[in-house]
């Protein structure tokens, strides 16, 4: 089951539709859900998951999706997680 979620966004247009997509696709799996900005300095945690592009999205400790994150997708790997 999927503990948490955090989303690495810049506040670009595609991190608020990534931002979007996760809360919608998360409603109801009942995961910690967080949300980290960088700005022109990558953020310890960036730095950790090796994110070099945004919006990005790692669950349990793991980078799954850099750029565009698809719905559909997200949910077939919540549900692989259960």
């Amino acid at each position: 089951m999927v503990s948490k979620i955090e989303i690495f966004t810049a506040g670009c247009a595609l991190c608020s539709e990534a931002i979007s997509t996760v809360r919608e696709a998360t409603k109801y799996c009942g995961c910690e859900v967080i949300e980290h900005r960088i700005g022109r300095m990558l953020s310890e945690q960036a730095e950790k998951y090796k994110i070099q592009s945004v919006p990005s999205v790692v669950i349990d400790g793991q980078l799954v999706y850099s750029g565009k994150v698809s719905s559909e997708e997200l949910k077939k790997y919540l549900g692989g997680k259960r």
